[in-house]
């Protein structure tokens, strides 16, 4: 009889024992190989965790409050972090909220989190998947209105598991560009539907800056100086976006072997508008552009190009 009671106790305990969290098989870092797919229903962007420029990812355990695992997202200079989190809260009667949820099973886990209005819903569910050589990812961005899919983005990749020293950080495409440069020529300026092409004084440039920043979000400055001000440029990386993904703003980084590019502006359904600079080495020495361009209804409206040349000076 107390060997049957003994037992009992034992199994009891053993099935009120802590599950195991799906994302735990999942901890590791992974480098995206193959093309990046991205599928489009009715929305107006689909650019979570910069997709298309996506390079890697890593998977890391986490003891934040109602925080349990960390995904960060790497697209060159750009990291985005996904927060795999459990909580539910609503309203007294129950008809606004917000929540996150997490189900797995052999070989997958997943995320859920998003808010709901009466009955409005929007979510992002990101799913791992087991594979033979590393993993499959599948995020899905929905929103809902009376129970309908209104818009819907939905991503997917195939990851290798690799070492995570080898994602050491790449330099900035601006560090190549760093110093103090005089303008050779005269700069050129182009008008398309306005005749108010003033931005940095560009007709008037005398000398440009580039150097190191370190404030938000910044990580290199451009100092344009004419006959009589200077004006700064901000290299800078970020996304935002209201809850609906109808509106927002970005600045994004990118570059190469002799050239660097950062774009940095704001968006709504069917409109954007942004300035973006861009340096490219040459046999004399670099040439710096700007596109200020604005767009209505996905047609350009107005835009300025501005393009000089510049001679690196010593310091």
């Amino acid at each position: 009889m107390k060997f049957i009671v003994s037992l009992l106790l034992l199994f009891s305990a053993s099935a009120f024992a802590e599950t195991q969290n799906p994302f735990d098989a999942f901890v590791g870092s992974y480098k995206v190989v193959g093309a990046k797919r991205i599928n489009n229903v009715r929305a107006a962007t689909c650019d979570r965790y910069r997709w298309k420029d996506l390079e890697s990812m890593t998977v890391k355990a986490s003891d934040s409050l109602f925080e349990t695992h960390q995904i960060r997202f790497v697209a060159g200079p750009k990291e985005s972090l996904f927060q795999v989190q459990e909580f539910q809260h609503s309203n007294d009667v129950a008809s606004t909220g917000d929540f996150a949820e997490t189900s797995g099973g052999e070989g997958w886990a997943a995320s859920a989190r998003g808010s709901w209005r009466f009955v409005n819903k929007q979510h992002t569910i990101l799913t791992l998947i087991k594979s033979e050589s590393g993993l499959k990812i599948l995020v899905k961005d929905e929103s809902f209105g009376a129970g309908n899919l209104k818009t819907g983005c939905y991503y997917e990749a195939d990851m290798i598991r690799i070492d995570s020293s080898s994602l050491a950080e790449t330099p900035n495409p601006f560090d190549a560009f760093l110093g103090s440069y005089a303008i050779e020529g005269k700069p050129r300026v182009q008008e398309v539907g306005t005749n108010y092409c003033l931005l940095y004084n560009f007709a008037g440039l005398k000398s440009v800056i580039i150097k190191t920043a370190n404030a938000k979000d910044e990580t290199h400055r451009v100092d344009f100086a004419s006959s009589y001000k200077t004006a700064s440029h901000s290299v800078m990386n970020y996304e935002t976006h209201n809850d609906n993904d109808t509106a927002g703003a970005f600045a994004v980084t990118s570059g190469g072997e002799g050239w660097a590019a950062n774009i940095r502006g704001a968006w709504s359904v069917g409109n954007k508008q942004g300035v973006r600079i861009r340096l490219k080495q040459t046999e004399r020495g670099v040439v710096v552009s700007l596109d200020d361009e604005t767009f209505r209804s996905g047609k350009l409206r107005k835009g300025c190009y501005y393009e000089a040349d510049l001679v690196k000076v010593a310091e």
